[in-house]
């Protein structure tokens, strides 16, 4: 079943105004100790630039991953964010674009969203074969992709399509949890975007349904989490920050509510490290401490395997073995 999501528009913004908030925004993932980040989604390809001039020293930031514009189904979940496609012959262009541009990772939306008019989270939007022409055209290119997806049925599709990270996935099945974990595939489970949903419903001016929603997505994004552990899926950290009440440069508090919703610290810091150097592609060069690797360190105050919250008290940051930024 094929919906069309009619989601909020983002012309509120000009591309230059959202470019200098991009700025400030990879400025706090830094400060915040991140040192390695994935876009996945910026109106008219932003987070490209931004990762350019990361890489030229023209402004400070982690590494930015960016996808580029998002994939999606016209029509579909935050396609006013992204390009539309409808087809295999058509995303596999979409993806070829994207990474003409140079995006470094793809974002592909396989299911509806939360709070777009009349959308269901649990509604699934491209048909496999349209998701598996995307994930084939950015693995010949050696670049991962990502999707979008709530519902079970979406993630069946994205499973079955062999997409590397199922971004939110609150509605994870039992079975879609094995098939991850024999799959290698990355569960991005974003409970930090519920929670603040949750928290900060006044502030945002909720209705009644948008705070119910958020509440059981909330549920069901934690019991997605105890399957996940189960299962032994690999589990990285991602806040989807810049959707409403989600900052930027709050991975300490997913790292938190992780550890909360059954991880342990040391899985935690797995999530953020290890796993998310995975997630990101970036293995040769980040996700460890070892020779050849980037030369990248946080001082924090207070020990995170005893206590996680210490990730969000960072001193120092050193990028590419010099002092970024210190207390």
């Amino acid at each position: 079943m094929r919906r069309r999501g009619r989601g909020r528009s983002c012309n509120q913004e000009s591309d230059e105004l959202s470019l200098l908030r991009g700025v400030g925004n990879a400025a706090a993932h830094l400060r915040a100790g991140v040192m390695a980040v994935r876009d996945l989604g910026s109106r008219r390809g932003t987070a490209l630039h931004l990762a350019a001039a990361g890489r030229l020293g023209i402004i400070p930031a982690p590494e930015i991953v960016a996808s580029g514009n998002l994939i999606a189904m016209t029509g579909g979940h935050a396609h006013y964010l992204g390009v539309q496609a409808d087809g295999p012959w058509a995303v596999t262009k979409a993806v070829r674009t994207e990474l003409s541009a140079g995006a470094g990772v793809i974002k592909i939306m396989a299911s509806e969203g939360l709070f777009g008019m009349d959308e269901d989270p649990r509604v699934p939007q491209f048909e496999i074969e349209e998701l598996r022409a995307g994930a084939q055209a950015a693995h010949r290119a050696g670049k991962t992709i990502a999707a979008h997806a709530y519902g079970a049925a979406a993630i069946a599709n994205a499973l079955a399509a062999g997409v590397d990270t199922v971004e939110h996935g609150a509605h994870l099945e039992p079975d879609q949890a094995e098939k991850m974990a024999l799959s290698g595939t990355i569960f991005v489970p974003t409970l930090s975007t519920y929670h603040s949903y949750t928290v900060k419903a006044d502030e945002l001016g909720f209705s009644s349904r948008m705070r119910a929603t958020a509440h059981e997505t909330y549920d069901r994004a934690r019991h997605a989490v105890h399957l996940a552990l189960q299962h032994d899926v690999a589990i990285a950290a991602g806040t989807d920050a810049g959707v409403p009440g989600q900052p930027h440069g709050a991975l300490a508090t997913e790292l938190k509510l992780l550890v909360d919703a059954g991880l342990s610290a040391a899985q935690a810091l797995r999530a953020a490290t290890v796993t998310g150097a995975r997630a990101l592609n970036l293995t040769t060069t980040r996700g460890r401490l070892s020779p050849g690797m980037t030369a990248d360190l946080i001082a924090l105050d207070g020990n995170p395997l005893e206590d996680i919250t210490a990730t969000g008290r960072v001193r120092t940051v050193i990028q590419h073995g010099r002092i970024a930024t210190s207390e």
